[in-house]
């Protein structure tokens, strides 16, 4: 089977997409540990946009195994991001918030602290887009 001009392979859309998520988490949470909120902010901000605006640029050239493929991710990818992170914040929460001060180095608003739960649950979102579609092809090959 040939592959049209110009239709992308899921797989390769999807493992590239898990590749910069990993690297996008590394540098995010490397800004955090380090104390820079804004720098981080702006980390999650590129990490949630480019990784939407990538699948939206590039939807039209997957087929339709990948179209379904990234339904598939979205769905479960970005969902399950999504009821993992609010459950983790829910039992970080009502343990305490041990080791906040830790976690967090450096001045934190409750603007900071606002933007950096949003970002960081919208860049989860998408990291998780990024593993399970990664997952998907790699099981299917």
């Amino acid at each position: 089977m040939t592959a049209a001009k110009g239709v992308l392979g899921g797989a390769s859309y999807m493992v590239g997409a898990a590749i910069l998520a990993f690297i996008g988490w590394a540098v995010i949470k490397g800004l955090l540990f380090l104390g820079h909120p804004l720098a981080a902010m702006v980390g999650m901000a590129v990490v949630a946009g480019g990784g939407i605006g990538a699948s939206l640029l590039l939807r039209s050239r997957l087929d339709e195994v990948g179209r379904s493929a990234e339904r598939f991710a979205w769905y479960w990818g970005g969902g399950g991001a999504t009821v993992l992170t609010m459950l983790a914040l829910l039992v970080y929460v009502v343990t305490g918030a041990p080791w906040l001060d830790l976690v967090l180095h450096g001045a934190w608003s409750r603007v900071d602290l606002i933007c950096l739960g949003a970002l960081g649950l919208a860049a989860t979102q998408v990291m998780g887009f990024a593993l399970v579609g990664a997952g998907w092809w790699l099981r299917r090959r």
